[in-house]
C-alpha cells in the first residue's frame, strides 16, 4: 500500500488497484490517501485532461494496470481536490462542503416594541416590513405601551407620507407570515383579556421566546 515519504520529501506514494465493472467502466480499490481517483470519477474527462497535461507532475495514460504506484505532488493534488469538489457541487461552495458543511441559515428578525411614540412605532414596523420583504422571518413581541397595538379597539393616528397607522403596518406584517404576540405580563397587569386582542395575536411563552432569541441566526431589534 502507500509508502511513508522520506524525511524532507514533498511527495507521497499512493497505490491504487483498478478493475473493470459490468459495464466496462472503471471501479477502484484505493488507499485512503488517493482521493484524486475518487474525484476523477465525478468527471472522468476533466480529470484525465488535467492528468495528461502533467498537472500532477507526470504525463501519460493511466491504462488499466492492476497496480500502479505514482508519486503525487501533494500541493497540486490538494488544488485538484478543491477544484473537483467545487465542480461536482455545481460551483456552490456551501454544497461543496458536503456532510461537514452547514446549510445557509434562514434570516430571522426578532422585534420587541414597547414605545409609546407613534413615529417610533411606525419606524420600527416599517423596518420590520422591509426585513420581511427581503426574505427574513419576522417575529414581534409587544409589551408595555407598545402592546396597545395588539388591542382590537385601539386606533392610532396615521403617519405621513403614506397615511398608514402603526397598527396597519403590524397587520401587514402578520399577513406576510410574521408571528405577533403580547408579552406574558401585559394582560394580567392591564385588565385586558385575550378576547381584547386582535385576531391572530397571541400571548408569548417566555421560555419559547428566550429560546428563539438565542438562535445564532436571529437579529434582535428593540424599540
Amino acid at each position: 500500500m502507500g509508502k511513508t515519504p522520506a524525511k524532507g520529501s514533498a511527495t507521497h506514494t499512493v497505490t491504487t488497484e483498478f478493475k473493470k465493472d459490468a459495464h466496462g467502466g472503471l471501479t477502484r480499490r484505493m488507499s485512503a490517501g488517493n482521493l484524486s481517483i475518487y474525484l476523477q470519477s465525478i468527471n472522468r474527462n476533466f480529470g484525465l485532461a488535467l492528468y495528461r497535461k502533467g498537472f500532477f507532475g507526470f504525463k501519460g495514460s493511466p491504462g488499466l494496470q492492476n497496480k500502479t504506484t505514482r508519486s503525487v505532488d501533494m500541493k497540486k493534488l490538494m488544488i485538484f481536490i478543491a477544484a473537483m469538489a467545487l465542480f461536482a457541487a455545481g460551483g456552490n461552495p456551501a454544497a461543496a462542503a458536503g456532510h461537514g458543511g452547514e446549510a445557509v441559515q434562514e434570516k430571522k428578525l426578532f422585534v420587541t416594541l414597547v414605545d409609546v411614540d407613534s413615529q417610533a412605532r411606525g419606524m420600527t414596523l416599517v423596518l420590520a416590513n422591509q426585513a420581511a420583504a427581503q426574505g427574513a422571518e419576522v417575529r414581534v413581541l409587544l409589551c408595555g405601551d407598545g402592546a396597545q397595538l395588539a388591542l382590537r379597539e385601539y386606533n392610532p393616528p396615521k403617519l405621513r407620507p403614506r397615511d398608514v397607522t402603526p397598527k396597519q403596518l403590524l397587520e401587514n406584517l402578520m399577513q406576510n407570515g410574521a408571528i405577533v404576540e403580547v408579552c406574558a405580563i401585559f394582560l394580567p397587569n392591564t385588565g385586558y383579556s385575550a378576547e381584547d386582542l386582535t385576531d391572530g395575536i397571541g400571548v408569548a411563552n417566555p421560555a419559547e421566546v428566550a429560546e428563539y432569541m438565542m438562535q445564532p441566526n436571529v437579529k434582535l431589534f428593540t424599540r
